[in-house]
């Protein structure tokens, strides 16, 4: 009997127990921007079929958490672990990632076909004989008898376990939106702002956007040029601003954009106005980056508070007089951004793998109203977009880690020259001249851990003498072109694999970030770990110790001290000698 018969009777044998658990998406979901939604089913080990609902708004990955209220938690079993409900004109891809039960994850990676009767469902008791469905370590889900019967349960070190909590992960494909978005579609930005004093407080987006804020927001669609701003109508007590604490503009959810890709967005011609008059400023002193790691994309213009991952405060280099900043009636931001494609925003667009924000600079200058005409630099003679980001290279079997800055330059730079300062001092210091201006690239190798590096790249130019020289800047320009990045404190887990041969250990690395090494052990049905002192030592290859026990996991961790301190990796995967 096929899968689809098996369902149909499923759900006419079964109770009629319909149940919403808990969804948490991991792109930007709006109730006026679902684009479909996706039931998905699984039947408890009494046999009764169970659904819950994923609102699916574009690419990217969900999670759909059962009900603690469930009959998969009361009995402990599966029938089936889960089918999505038919629906013919889907365009969605849709892949299970992975189940989660009791905190670990098993990885499916089953792609299954929504449009189908026979191709939408996970294993099931029908389908599969006796045996293992999914495993990770000592832990594994298990058919418990032959196909058509027996359940579907959750095993440690081969003994069943009551089953406490079950998620499953998504990850969804979605068709690409066309250029540019609907408003329905696009991603609400509004202008974050307190004075020093904490008066005209605006810290979100306003009420008609689902907020608490009273500014004027407006809705990213694309590439293009917005505006937002606050004024008097929404802050009628309020007497002239004094100062700056906090002045930000949040995109709400961009940094995680499905509706688009805005992995290379690129924000310039940044301008601000004050009662409605424009102040001089310069772009190139404003961050840009999912600063707070929540999916919000911002443009941080001068922040007393640093943002959340850095080791300094923006106020301090503006790009604006903020001292002095005050209006009275209006404060409103323009900027343009260019770079935003078709398609959604890649996972590791704007943090890296360890949650590090990954950040750099608008460009741009901005002349007062009533100022004096300054120099125009031509495009030609200009860096953007310079980003950090932190990367891996292979020598032998270690891996070692450097900060890789990247760029966009106008077609006359000829080269650059790049200063750093670090956690410890604030003076930039030159670490590199280099006299290829067609790469738009530098690797910084000597880094340290858990230490937040500044960056600044300042271009050079050819002159008619075919000599190197920097490139002319304004004086707003003097500081050149500024990225920062945090670099971890926790080394990059070690790829290891273990065998035996007659009465020998015998350890393989395969890459490790840390020089030396440590290891763990624990027998078999024993949750305590306990450091084995005897096989611990220098990183090498090969690793071969003697050894009659059997029976009992080993892990591995590596390490590395550097100025008299050690920073370690995640210990790897439980292995068991046998």
């Amino acid at each position: 009997m096929n899968n689809k018969w098996r369902k149909l009777i499923s759900l006419v044998l079964a109770f009629a127990v319909t149940m919403t658990g808990i969804v948490n998406n991991t792109v930007a979901v709006k109730a006026d921007n679902m684009s479909e939604m996706v039931t998905i089913t699984f039947t408890t080990g009494n046999g009764n079929n169970e659904s819950g609902y994923l609102s699916v708004s574009g690419s990217g990955e969900y999670t759909y958490e059962v009900p603690d209220t469930s009959g998969i938690i009361s009995t402990s079993s599966f029938k089936n672990l889960m089918f999505l409900n038919t629906n013919t004109s889907s365009q969605l891809k849709i892949t299970v990632k992975s189940i989660v039960i009791n905190g670990t994850a098993f990885n499916t990676n089953q792609a299954l076909d929504i449009t189908s009767d026979t191709a939408n469902g996970m294993p099931n008791i029908w389908s599969i004989d006796k045996g293992v469905i999914y495993s990770n370590g000592t832990k594994d889900i298990y058919h418990t008898s032959s196909i058509n019967n027996g359940d579907i349960v959750y095993r440690e070190d081969g003994v069943v376990k009551k089953i406490t909590s079950v998620k499953y992960v998504f990850t969804i494909e979605a068709p690409a939106k066309t250029l540019p978005l609907s408003e329905e579609e696009g991603y609400k930005a509004f202008l974050m702002f307190t004075d020093s004093e904490w008066k005209w407080s605006n810290m979100s987006l306003n009420t008609a956007n689902g907020g608490t804020g009273a500014g004027t927001d407006a809705t990213i669609t694309g590439n293009g040029t917005y505006t937002v701003s606050i004024d008097k109508t929404a802050f009628p007590n309020e007497s002239a601003a004094k100062g700056i604490s906090v002045f930000c503009v949040d995109m709400v959810g961009m940094a995680k954009a499905k509706n688009f890709n805005a992995a290379n967005v690129v924000v310039k011609d940044v301008i601000i106005k004050c009662d409605g008059k424009k102040i001089a400023s310069d772009a190139s002193h404003m961050f840009v980056g999912d600063i707070e790691a929540n999916g919000n994309l911002r443009i941080e213009l001068c922040n007393m508070y640093g943002y959340s991952y850095g080791a300094f405060q923006t106020i301090n280099s503006p790009g604006f007089d903020a001292t002095n900043f005050t209006f009275s009636e209006s404060l409103s931001v323009t900027f343009t951004l260019e770079g935003i494609t078709e398609g959604s925003t890649p996972e590791y667009s704007f943090v890296d793998e360890n949650n590090t924000v990954l950040i750099h600079t608008a460009s741009g200058i901005t002349e007062a109203d009533d100022a004096a005409t300054e120099t125009v630099i031509p495009d030609s003679q200009k860096i953007s977009g310079c980003k950090a980001r932190m990367k891996y290279r292979k020598k032998g079997v270690r891996y070692e880690r450097y900060v890789e800055l990247t760029w966009k330059q106008g077609k006359d730079v000829a080269g650059f020259e790049v200063y750093r300062s670090d956690g410890t001092s604030t003076k930039p210091v030159r670490i590199a001249t280099v006299t290829n201006g067609d790469t738009g690239v530098f690797k910084d190798e000597n880094i340290e851990p858990n230490t937040r590096y500044r960056y600044i790249v300042w271009p050079m130019v050819l002159t008619p003498g075919l000599e190197l020289q920097r490139a002319q800047m304004n004086e707003s320009e003097k500081n050149g072109y500024i990225t920062s990045i945090k670099v971890g404190k926790t080394l990059k887990k070690p790829s290891v694999s273990l065998k035996t041969s007659r009465n020998n250990l015998i350890l393989t690395f395969k890459g490790a970030e840390g020089r030396k090494y440590q290891t763990q052990y624990r027998w078999a049905g024993k949750k305590k770990w306990k450091m084995q002192t005897k096989l611990q030592g220098a990183v090498q290859r090969k690793i071969v110790r003697s050894t009659r026990s059997k029976g009992y996991y080993l892990r591995v961790r590596t390490y590395s001290v550097v100025n008299g301190k050690k920073y370690y990796s995640p210990w790897s995967s439980a292995m068991l000698v046998k």
